[in-house]
C-alpha cells in the first residue's frame, strides 16, 4: 500500500510554478513616517490643534555633584493618558533626547506626574517646564512653583511621598517606569502608578491646551 501511495503520488501532475512566483521585497523599505505625504501631516497636525490636549508637569531627581544633593528636573508633558486602572498605569509622550528622561531613567525610573489646575498659575508653571533645564530655569521654578521642585530637591524621590502639593497642581503621581516605546522623535513612558495624592477639598478644573493656547477655566 505504500508503494502504491507513492507512485500515486509521483504521477499526479505537478502545479505550475508560476502560480508561486514571488515579487522581490524592497531591502530598505522606507519607515512609515516617511511614506505619509507631506499634505497628510500638515493636515493631521492642524486637526489635532483642536483637540484639548491635558497638561501635566513630570519631575524627577538627579543628583548634582557640584551642589552636593539631588536637583529637580522636569518637563511639561501634553499627552497624559490613563491607560489601565487594574494596576493603575498611566502614559506620556515625551521628546529624545531629554535631560528629564536621562533623570528617570538613572534614578530607576521613578518620577512624579503634576496634574495642573487650570488655573493662571498652572499656566504660568507650565509654560516654565517648557522651558528647557537650564540654571535660570532651576531658579524661576523654585520662585514660581516651589512645591513642584521640592520634593525633589530635599530629599530625592521618595516612595509615597506625602510632600504638599504646590498651588499650582491639583493632583500628583508617584510612579515607576513599566516600559519605553520609541515612536519617531518622542519616546511613550508607560508606568505604574505607586501613590497618588490630590487635594482634600476639591481638584478643581484640570488644565488643558488646545488651539495654541492654555485653556484657563477656574478662578484663582
Amino acid at each position: 500500500m505504500a508503494l502504491l501511495s507513492v507512485l500515486h503520488w509521483q504521477q499526479e501532475p505537478s502545479i505550475p510554478r508560476t502560480h508561486f512566483q514571488m515579487m522581490p521585497l524592497p531591502r530598505n523599505p522606507a519607515p512609515p513616517t516617511q511614506r505619509i505625504p507631506p499634505t497628510s501631516q500638515t493636515n493631521s497636525r492642524k486637526t489635532m490643534r483642536h483637540v484639548p490636549h491635558p497638561v501635566v508637569i513630570i519631575t524627577a531627581a538627579q543628583y548634582n555633584y557640584d551642589l552636593q544633593r539631588p536637583v529637580a528636573l522636569g518637563s511639561a508633558i501634553f499627552s497624559f493618558n490613563t491607560v489601565a486602572l487594574r494596576p493603575p498605569t498611566v502614559s506620556l509622550n515625551i521628546k529624545s533626547p531629554s535631560k528629564t528622561l536621562d533623570a528617570i531613567r538613572a534614578d530607576d525610573g521613578r518620577f512624579r506626574v503634576h496634574i495642573l489646575r487650570g488655573t493662571a498659575q498652572g499656566a504660568k508653571a507650565a509654560s516654565l517646564f517648557s522651558a528647557g533645564n537650564d540654571v535660570g530655569a532651576f531658579e524661576e521654578r523654585a520662585r514660581v512653583a516651589p512645591g513642584i521642585i521640592s520634593h525633589l530637591e530635599e530629599d530625592g524621590m521618595q516612595d509615597g511621598s506625602t510632600a504638599g502639593l504646590d498651588p499650582a497642581a491639583a493632583a500628583a503621581m508617584d510612579c515607576v517606569l513599566h516600559k519605553e516605546v520609541e515612536v519617531a522623535d518622542p519616546v511613550v513612558l508607560i508606568g505604574h502608578v505607586r501613590s497618588c495624592m490630590s487635594r482634600e477639598d476639591h481638584m478643581g478644573n484640570a488644565l488643558w491646551y488646545s488651539m495654541g493656547r492654555y485653556n484657563v477655566v477656574e478662578d484663582e
